[in-house]
């Protein structure tokens, strides 16, 4: 991957600190990241994995799926934050 985003941004993003893989990977870029969010029935949570290009994404309200995304070799990954919307971009060829 050839952008990746800071982690303070990702922390920024997703509110929380990530489950890491493997907590001895000091560098998150080489380590499988794990955000989980909950707000009211909704939880969200998505994988990232820097060095494969790698993010999935479930968003499940209460027991029900709405959104079960994978993409594989990205090429890049960046969090854009403004005034009124955060949002990631991820980019890669299919």
């Amino acid at each position: 991957m050839e952008t990746f985003p800071e982690n303070h941004e990702l922390i920024g993003l997703f509110e929380c600190e990530p489950i890491l893989t493997d907590p001895e990977q000091e560098h998150w870029f080489y380590n499988q990241l794990i955000f989980q969010t909950v707000r009211y029935d909704d939880a969200l949570t998505v994988k990232i994995n820097g060095c494969y290009g790698d993010l999935s994404i479930l968003w499940k309200q209460g027991s029900r799926e709405l959104m079960n995304l994978k993409f594989e070799k990205l090429s890049s990954l960046e969090v854009n934050m403004q005034t009124n919307d955060e949002f990631l971009t991820a980019i890669g060829s299919f």
